[in-house]
């Protein structure tokens, strides 16, 4: 019972080693921070055919005035916000989710 007992005290003798040992908690670290530009690359890429397909909407619209109200147009780029706006909200948690200190989780705080 006392050898268990060291074991979880002392785990630099026992056969437990920690994750940043062995060099895991490091690639996890990168592979999220990867997995984060990537989802970031996406919203961007959303929000640019977003406003893509509401200026060409827009154009068409103009062209012979033929559009009293402009809508459908509007909700169209406000679907497509909403969607990058998710993507960018997910980047956000990872980001948060690995490793955050104490100034980068001071950023979400509401400001006086």
């Amino acid at each position: 019972m006392t050898f268990i007992l060291l074991l979880f005290q002392e785990p630099s003798r026992g056969f437990f080693v920690t994750p940043a040992q062995t060099g895991v908690e490091d690639s996890i670290i990168t592979a999220v921070q990867w997995l984060k530009l990537a989802v970031e690359t996406t919203g961007a890429a959303i929000i640019g055919l977003g406003i893509i397909n509401a200026a060409y909407r827009f154009i068409r619209a103009l062209l012979p005035p033929q559009v009293r109200s402009y809508n459908r147009i509007r909700l169209t780029l406000a679907r497509y916000l909403a969607l990058a706006l998710e993507f960018q909200l997910g980047a956000d948690i990872l980001s948060t989710a690995i490793a955050p200190s104490w100034d980068r989780l001071g950023n979400w705080a509401p400001s006086q």
